[in-house]
């Protein structure tokens, strides 16, 4: 068979099957006479478009950023009081000096005006002989040191053991000065023979021997500032020499050589058997470093 009949016969078919269609779905009556023809629209199935299979899907877990810690701010670093400065710290004597007579003797410049004094000294001791001024000085810095350190301060001594010998005063001024120090402090104590007599006193540069007569005055000023911090912390002002704990003086080799503020303290007198007694006692020792170090905090905080 050609192909045009065989083109014929499928169009017979589907009209045929249109109408077998229609007459199922009621024919073309409406209930009247009338006769309504539908018309069908025949899709070949080649036409139609290709079966899609049903996606599934699959509800996706929303991606969430990874937890952080909540971020921490690091607070500014406070600075410490004596951040930055460098503290001259000059325990009196050395211990080898009580074996050393002739080094010890010998004259050094002591002042603006040509004067000298002997290079050092042995220093006092307590009655007993128990402990020496020497021992003593070195006791306190001891304490002192690291306490001005975690202040943030640097520290510079003049000698570092209590074995040795010298150095002699005029050298000891000079360290503080080539290390620019904020401050020169150098710790004594007294051995005065007055019965009863007893207490501190902050010793102050006068300008009659000063080599820096600038520094005169913030000298006083650092001495009442050690003066008060060593009167709260309950230690008594001496009652035999100076005014309120307070004594101005041109003899001493290391004040009048200081090109900074400096002071010697005389922390307490070796020949009295009570306050003998309070300067053996390390916890006594401890306060006093104490209060040394609160005065220099203020001194400074105010300069």
């Amino acid at each position: 068979m050609t192909k045009w009949k065989l083109g014929l016969l499928a169009l017979l078919v589907c009209a045929l099957t249109a109408v077998v269609v229609d007459a199922a779905l009621g024919g073309g009556s409406d209930g009247g006479n009338s006769t309504v023809t539908r018309v069908i629209k025949v899709v070949h199935p080649a036409q139609l478009p290709a079966r899609q299979e049903p996606v599934t899907r699959v509800p996706t877990k929303s991606a969430t950023p990874k937890q952080m810690p909540p971020a921490t701010k690091t607070p500014p670093r406070k600075s410490l009081p004596l951040e930055g400065k460098t503290i001259s710290v000059d325990p009196g004597h050395n211990g080898g000096n009580f074996t050393h007579p002739e080094a010890i003797a010998r004259p050094v410049p002591a002042g603006a005006n040509g004067t000298t004094k002997p290079c050092n000294t042995t220093g006092t001791e307590t009655d007993d002989g128990s402990l020496t001024e020497a021992q003593f000085n070195w006791d306190v810095a001891q304490d002192l040191v690291p306490r001005l350190k975690e202040l943030g301060a640097r520290v510079v001594l003049t000698r570092h053991s209590n074995q040795g010998v010298g150095p002699c005063v005029d050298e000891r001024a000079g360290i503080a000065n080539r290390a620019h120090a904020s401050v020169d402090l150098a710790i004594h104590a007294d051995g005065n023979l007055a019965e009863g007599a007893h207490g501190f006193d902050v010793i102050h540069p006068s300008a009659a021997e000063s080599v820096a007569p600038g520094m005169v005055a913030p000298s006083l000023q650092l001495a009442e500032a050690e003066r008060n911090a060593l009167v709260e912390a309950g230690v008594p002002p001496a009652d035999y020499v100076g005014e309120d704990g307070l004594d101005e003086r041109s003899d001493l080799a290391g004040l009048n050589l200081a090109k900074e503020p400096a002071v010697l303290v005389e922390l307490g007198n070796m020949r009295e058997p009570e306050e003998a007694a309070k300067l053996e006692d390390p916890a006594y020792r401890r306060k006093l470093a104490d209060a040394l170090a609160a005065g220099i905090v203020v001194f400074l905080s105010r300069n």
